[in-house]
């Protein structure tokens, strides 16, 4: 039996986010929900262990901290960068994966956001995934190894995968 990635979860707890959190619990990936005042992390790991006791899931306050654990760091439902959360993450997130995981309707304002990770973290290999719900399709683009990884996890949790065409 392989070792699994610890998944950190960073930003908004949308139904996308967590839709994507509980079908990683159920596929025994170890999560970090990092919670923050209004992002419903809390709610949310305690609806996954009503659904699965066994799920390996961890909350804490503190985004460096969360992430230092993290062998991944998923973004979610963010619209823009906060340079705050990149400043405590920037030397925990060290050649870490870095997820930046959005709506379609949210990819059009990501664009810029994508842009600032990459000045703001230039020691983490990123990944852009779309979540087209209609679907259930995640289209990605970014640094190849760390695309072809996370394809692999969608994949085995059920999710259609595909390049995502770029326009930035």
């Amino acid at each position: 039996m392989s070792v699994k990635e610890t998944i950190a979860f960073l930003g908004g707890a949308g139904e996308a986010c967590g839709q994507l959190a509980r079908k990683l619990a159920a596929g025994n990936y170890p999560l970090v929900l990092v919670t923050k005042e209004g992002n419903h992390f809390d709610d949310l790991s305690g609806q996954i262990l009503d659904d699965i006791p066994e799920a390996d899931i961890e909350v804490l306050g503190c985004e460096r901290e969360g992430c230092w654990e993290a062998d991944i760091i998923i973004l979610c439902n963010a619209t823009a960068v906060d340079t705050g959360l990149t400043e405590k993450i920037k030397e925990v997130a060290n050649r870490k994966i870095l997820v930046y995981f959005s709506t379609e309707e949210a990819r059009a304002i990501s664009a810029e956001s994508i842009r600032q990770l990459k000045r703001s973290l230039p020691n983490i290999k990123w990944v852009q995934a779309v979540f087209y719900p209609t679907n259930n399709e995640i289209q990605m683009t970014g640094e190849e190894d760390a695309v072809t990884l996370i394809e692999n996890i969608f994949n085995r949790l059920g999710y259609r995968t595909g390049l995502l065409k770029t326009v930035a």
